[in-house]
């Protein structure tokens, strides 16, 4: 694909993207976007793309977002980039997978750092029932699962300190998530292999 190799590349030509400009809003026919192909290339690439006005929130048909490309091929100022455009950092995939969960799959730990200092939830469940605690265990990544489990640990007291009740809609988005859950169980997850669909 032309458009894949052009972005991908490490080599940043705004001269070369700049010929490219009306491929902006282009999707793949599986619904990937430019700003997928970029998060796994050069930042510079990225922060233009995102400049020029590219979703950071984009899901293909798998679900995965810029995000996830960018946590499964260890770009950590792509994520950052990515984040600073206002990239959910829980927004999960067709299997209920987050970054963070993608971050303990590929043993990702200064990637997996920054998106739980961003918000990431390190107890949160895919719709396998399974937290990037669980699959950092099954990796058996040591380091991984140690640093999850300390942000979760930080997480639970900082949240323990709070006594204020549950927002409203706190309380909907916990019902919604349930409700997803049980209604998706029957994913077509490849026990964590991620297939990324150009």
């Amino acid at each position: 694909n032309v458009l894949q190799r052009l972005v991908v590349s490490d080599k940043f030509s705004k001269a070369k993207f700049d010929t490219l400009t009306h491929l902006l809003d282009s999707q793949t026919v599986h619904g990937t976007s430019i700003l997928h192909f970029a998060a796994i290339g050069s930042s510079d690439m990225v922060k233009y793309v995102l400049k020029h006005n590219a979703n950071p929130n984009h899901q293909n048909e798998d679900g995965t977002t810029p995000l996830h490309w960018a946590v499964r091929h260890g770009k950590l100022d792509n994520v950052k980039l990515l984040i600073d455009y206002n990239a959910v950092v829980d927004l999960a995939d067709d299997c209920g997978d987050s970054p963070l969960h993608w971050a303990a799959e590929y043993d990702k730990e200064e990637i997996a750092e920054y998106l739980m200092d961003h918000g990431a939830r390190p107890g949160r469940k895919n719709f396998g029932s399974e937290t990037p605690i669980d699959i950092a265990k099954q990796n058996d990544s040591r380091k991984m699962v140690h640093l999850l489990q300390q942000h979760k640990t930080q997480q639970e007291n900082s949240s323990q300190k709070d006594t204020r009740s549950a927002s409203c809609a706190s309380l909907i988005y916990n019902k919604m998530s349930t409700f997803v859950n049980r209604q998706l169980l029957s994913c077509s997850c490849n026990n964590h292999v991620h297939r990324i669909r150009i």
